[in-house]
Order: C-alpha cells, then structure tokens, then sequence
C-alpha cells in the first residue's frame, strides 16, 4: 500500500472526487427517491477546505450540481447535516426563527478514545488490532438492539477512518424523530455511566433488563479474547485491584486470597464467575444476596459507550461516507455486518493507494494496446470516448472532466462501494414494496362490496352500487377507466379523473347504463351484516347520478337535495337522488350545505334530464 503524504493531499483529491467518489449511489441515498420535493435540495453538507476553513449550510439543487462543486472545490472533508425547512444556502435571507431543521437520520458516533481507560494498548488517537475489537462489540450490540428492540430496518455502519464507527438510520419514520424521541434512545443503549472519577460505571440489579441479557451474550463472545487475553485485565496485582473494586466487599478478600494461586488471567476470571454464579443460583436460601458482578465488569470493560450529544440533536453534522481522514488519508467506507469480525481498519484503503492503483491500472491498458499501431489506438480511443468515431456526443472539455464510474472498480475500493449499492438498493427496494403494498391495497378498496381495509378509506355509496374510494389511492389515482360491478345486473359504475388547475379537483362520475331501477330487487337495498334492513329506496328522479369526489375529502351529489350520513363514522353515504324521502337507515332527510371551497373554476351546474351525455365529463 502506497504510504500517504499528507503533503500530497491537495493534488490527490481531484483525481479522488473526479474518479473515484461514488456520486451516483452517493446521491440515491440522500435523495430517498424523490418521494419528498425538494428533499436533496433542503439537506446541508459543510465542507472542510485547505488550512482548516470550514464553510457550513452548502445545499444543492440535485446530485449532478453537488457532483460539479465537490469536483470544484474539492474539500478535504464532507459532513452531512440535517434537512432544513428552507435552502441552507439562503438562511441569511430567512427569519431566523423560520429556519430550523426538520429532519435527519438518527446517527450514532463511536471513539475509540471513550475507551481510554479500560484499554492498555493504546491511548489517545491511536488503535491496534486488539483495542479494535471493542469496535466490533459495540456494533454488535448496538446493531441487534436497533433491530430487535427498537425495529429499525435502514443502518449504515461506516468506519470513520481514524479510531471509530458511525451509524446512520435511514427509516422514513426515524427521520422525523424529535430530539426528545433521539435522546430517549440513547438512553435506552447506554449502561455505562459517569465520568473519570466513577469508579464502577455499570450497575445491575434485579430484575435484570432483557436488553442487558442480550448485549451480555453478544460481550461474552468476545470477552475471553479481547479483555482476558489481549488486555490481560487480571495479569498483574495491579491489574486485578482495578477489577476486584467493581466486586461487592464481602468477595473482594476471598478473590485476592485465590488469585494468588491461578496462573493467568483466564483462571482468574473463571474462579471470579464462578462465585458470582453461585450467588445467582443460591438466591432465596439467604446466603449471599444475587450479584451480577461479573456482567457489570464485562459491561463497563466492553459496552459501547455512545455520545448523546451528537445523536439527540437534530442539526448537529456528521462525516459523510467515502470522505476522506486528511490526516491518516483512509477513506470513510461502510462496513460489511457479514464480514464484521474480519474488518482490518488498517486494511482500508488510502487516497494515495487509490490513486496508485488507477496508475497500475492505466499502465497495464497501455501495456495490452502494445501491439496495435498507433491509429488503431487513436481510432478505438475516439470511438470509446465519443461514442461513434468522428462523431461526438459531448464537448471535449467536458469529456476530459467527466468521472468514470467504473475506475473504483479496479481499486480496492470497489467491495466497499458495492455494499454501500446494496444498502442503496435494498432501501429502494423497501420502499417500492410500501408503494406497492399501498397500491394493492387502493385495488383492492375498489372491489365492490369487499369491506373497508383500514379506516382511511371512504366509501361513496347508493342503492344501486358501492364503491370505496382509499384516500392513498385517491392522492395519486390510476389515470385508466375503473369499472366494477353493481348490486343489480344492469347497472355499471365507471370513473375517471380529470384535473383542474394541476390536479386540485378530482371527480368521480358515476352512471348507470339502463334507466330502470336503481335498487335491487323491488327497490330494497341489502341488509347490512348485523343490522336490520334498511328502508326501501324511492324511484329516482334523474337517471343519472353525478357524483363529485373533492380532493378536501368532502362529498356533494350535485343532483340530489339529500345527502345523509349513515353507517361507521369514517363512511360518507350518499343515497339515491330524490327530491325527498328516507334515508337508507329510514331517518329523515336533510338537506345539503354549501359545497367545499375548491381552488380553480367550480364546475358547471347540469342541466336537463341526462346531466352529461356518455363518454363525455365537464371540462
């Protein structure tokens, strides 16, 4: 691996972000499909520029306008701030108490200098191979309990690039958490508690936390290893009192007295958990009283120790993944859950290795071109770059400038940007399976008489036909011809959309193809499950019903006089038009209000015994 020069860095990060930086998966991933306008538009990036000027509240129109000004100015460092309810690059022209953020991932920062005093091998900024390990424990933990304990699905774990981890949750509901809501989970996830001078941080009693039981079964995989091998925490006199005074005092004496006999801190621990054990199995014999000695010493000595003060505040900035340390050169890339415990942070690639191997790479291209003459690598070379020889598809300036997506893919960066694409892709995925679980359900609130599926759904009902309009459906409807069919056999319900004034007013218009009567049977609509039978339905009037959904979710037959609300609250009946008469529950008939305030012109009033002729709607 080429070693990096910090020197070096300014002719090293335009190759990087020219080349090298991920912008197309980069910008899926901040853009969450465009669901929400404007989304990318509102979040804030801060950059870190030569001698340490940081330039914050950066927003961009789309992926392809940050993609041009990280190749621009091409900082040192990214941070990913929050989504704001204005441009963060036109705060100054905002009230101030206007601007203020709306959203952002739920983050978590882990530092490897939190662990200084349970760690021998290092201090400081410094890491090893062995204090790394408390890393992987606490994603562990950390991970299982996102998922298990709290449902989270979207998390991106990413190595800093110097001596820690951080997490990013994406779901769509964590997002909107308040700071009251991020602080409460962390509070969840922290059992190491209190600063230097606390000597024991951790403390169990009974009854035990499910969430403790857990995150002691994930430390115990790693304890043995990493605290009784690689820090040998009971090696030495000196050792062994540091741990010996997290013990209750009546087992301090009797543990030194037998610590005296084991010959490395293996046997000692083992003598330890064995008495703790005891303790636990004796409880109600009046012994000793429960001791969870031994977890709390795995705990304070293992669990992840978080900062609530970068996950709980709304604003607060973090380091964007593919950044670059500009003091160690080492990418911020994800890492694999799968391959955790492989995970060598001195492995990671360096923007001088990068770049490195890109030159590797081009040498070996020229090398295979050897052999052809040099129009034939002129020809192929325009071809390639143009598209079609003689023919070019963009300016020259902008060809030489362009990135090359698939360069990282002859680095060693490339596995880590490939599982960075599936945490993109299995996000979309989620997302167009909610859209198309959404749109099943709107089909199947279509389907006459099949009941409502949840209680955001309206229906629109008479005597002759039921049709149920879910507002999720109704927010984007299908533009095609809905049929379904109606109680009796002559009868037809068909609806379409048309918009005014970018879509404010949707109308439903339901006709009926014969003029005979609108109910079944003798004019007696059905019974409802478990209730009696509702009045019969006069004869109507107009053969011809027109119906108009409102976008404001209110309901008004322009052709009758009488609209009664009958049924669940969250159904809106609209009966049979007639001038008078029953409703469909035989109360009394009332006349309707004023109809919704709708932006854009109203629509005409109908006119004459068939309002709207067939095939044809008000414009």
């Amino acid at each position: 691996m080429a070693r990096f020069e910090p020197a070096a860095l300014p002719e090293l990060l335009p190759v990087f972000y020219r080349r090298l930086f991920p912008h197309g998966p980069y910008g899926r991933w901040l853009g969450y499909g465009g669901v929400v306008k404007n989304y990318f538009q509102l979040r804030e990036f801060s950059f870190t520029l030569r001698d340490d000027i940081y330039v914050r509240f950066q927003s961009f129109g789309s992926p392809q306008e940050l993609e041009r000004e990280l190749q621009k100015t091409n900082p040192y460092k990214i941070d990913i701030g929050a989504v704001y309810s204005h441009r963060p690059n036109q705060h100054n022209t905002v009230h101030l108490g206007a601007f203020q953020p709306q959203e952002k991932e739920l983050v978590f920062d882990i530092d490897m200098t939190d662990y200084d005093d349970v760690r021998t091998c290092c201090s400081s900024a410094e890491i090893c191979f062995k204090c790394w390990t408390l890393m992987t424990i606490a994603v562990r933990v950390i991970d299982r309990a996102l998922v298990e304990d709290l449902g989270m699905k979207h998390r991106l774990w990413v190595y800093s690039g110097r001596r820690g981890v951080h997490c990013w949750v994406c779901d769509d509901a964590v997002r909107k958490w308040s700071p009251a809501l991020r602080a409460a989970a962390v509070e969840y996830l922290t059992l190491v508690k209190g600063g230097a001078e606390t000597v024991k941080k951790v403390n169990i009693s009974e009854p035990v936390h499910p969430f403790i039981r857990r995150s002691v079964s994930v430390v115990e995989k790693y304890f043995e290893a990493y605290a009784l091998v690689g820090q040998d925490i009971l090696g030495t006199p000196e050792s062994w009192e540091k741990v010996l005074a997290l013990v209750p005092e009546e087992h301090r004496e009797p543990l030194r007295g037998e610590f005296l006999k084991k010959r490395d801190s293996v046997q000692r621990w083992e003598l330890l958990k064995g008495r703790m054990e005891r303790t636990r199995r004796n409880v109600g014999s009046g012994k000793s009283p429960v001791c969870y000695a031994d977890w709390e010493i795995m705990l304070q000595y293992c669990f992840p120790r978080l900062d609530i003060n970068v996950s709980k505040g709304v604003g607060h900035l973090l380091k964007s993944p593919f950044s670059v340390h500009p003091k160690t050169g080492r990418i911020s890339v994800p890492l694999d859950l799968q391959r955790l415990d492989q995970f060598d942070p001195f492995a990671v690639p360096t923007i001088s290795s990068l770049c490195h191997e890109l030159d590797v790479a081009s040498d070996d291209g020229e090398q295979e071109d050897g052999g052809e003459t040099e129009p034939k690598r002129r020809t192929r070379g325009e071809r390639d770059r143009d598209g079609v020889q003689g023919v070019p598809t963009a300016p020259l300036p902008l060809l030489l400038s362009s990135p090359n997506p698939p360069d990282y893919k002859r680095t060693s960066l490339a596995p880590y940007v490939r599982v960075f694409e599936q945490f993109v892709e299995e996000m979309e995925r989620a997302r167009k399976g909610e859209l198309l679980q959404r749109s099943g359900e709107s089909r199947a609130g279509m389907e006459p008489d099949g009941g409502p599926r949840s209680g955001e759904s309206l229906a629109l009902r008479n005597c002759s036909f039921s049709v149920k309009l879910p507002i999720s459906s109704l927010r984007r409807p299908p533009r095609r011809l809905l049929r379904t069919r109606c109680r009796g056999p002559q009868w037809q319900a068909r609806s379409s959309l048309q918009g005014r004034r970018g879509l404010t007013l949707h109308h439903r218009h339901l006709r009926c193809r014969s003029r005979g009567s609108r109910c079944r049977g003798a004019g007696t609509p059905a019974a409802s499950p478990g209730r009696p039978a509702p009045a019969p339905c006069p004869a109507p009037t107009d053969p011809s019903p027109i119906l108009y959904f409102f976008y404001a979710k209110t309901i008004k037959c322009l052709r009758s006089p009488c609209a009664c609300v009958c049924g669940p609250t969250r159904y809106l009946v609209v009966p049979c038009p007639v001038p008078r008469g029953p409703c469909r529950t035989g109360g009394p008939c009332r006349t309707p209000g004023p109809g919704p305030t709708v932006t854009g012109s109203q629509p005409r009033t109908p006119r004459g015994p068939t309002p709207f002729p067939r095939g044809s709607l008000p414009r």
